[in-house]
């Protein structure tokens, strides 16, 4: 597995892809079509390509396929995805550590983490366990959950 801790131009495709796919199959069970559709508008291809002009982007590469994708804008980590082909294999926990690694080389000291009812659970299982009370996560409501 590599990792790239900048999405390029041609990475914005394959990122939507992940991304899209991970919606589809994981956000479905706690959120209804009509958010999941809104959501996906947030991360199409030229929305991505937006994002990577805004915030710092890392993507998880297996061979010549992008896995996973995280955001770190400011001190927020932002849009961590993992392809459900490859959930499970600690792409998004090595994400995270690239976040982390990342907003400490800036200087941050506190991370917030936002977080969708569906990932709620990763973050406190990867955070508290990896990193005991250092971190925090905001569930926000789905009605209010609305992309990037």
């Amino acid at each position: 597995m590599a990792w790239n801790s900048t999405g390029r131009r041609g990475d914005a495709e394959a990122v939507s892809r992940v991304i899209v796919a991970a919606l589809r199959k994981n956000n479905a069970r706690d959120y209804g079509p009509e958010i999941i559709a809104r959501v996906e508008q947030s991360f199409s291809p030229s929305a991505v390509l937006q994002l990577f002009k805004k915030r710092q982007v890392f993507v998880a590469v297996c061979g010549d396929k992008i896995v996973g994708t995280a955001g770190l804008d400011g001190t927020m980590v932002r849009s961590v995805f993992v392809d459900p082909e490859f959930q499970g294999r600690g792409v998004g926990s090595r994400l995270m550590l690239e976040i982390e690694e990342a907003a400490r080389a800036s200087g941050a000291t506190v991370l917030t983490v936002p977080s969708s009812v569906t990932a709620e659970r990763f973050y406190l299982s990867d955070l508290a366990s990896a990193r005991s009370g250092t971190a925090s996560t905001t569930t926000n409501e789905p009605s209010s959950w609305s992309g990037p």
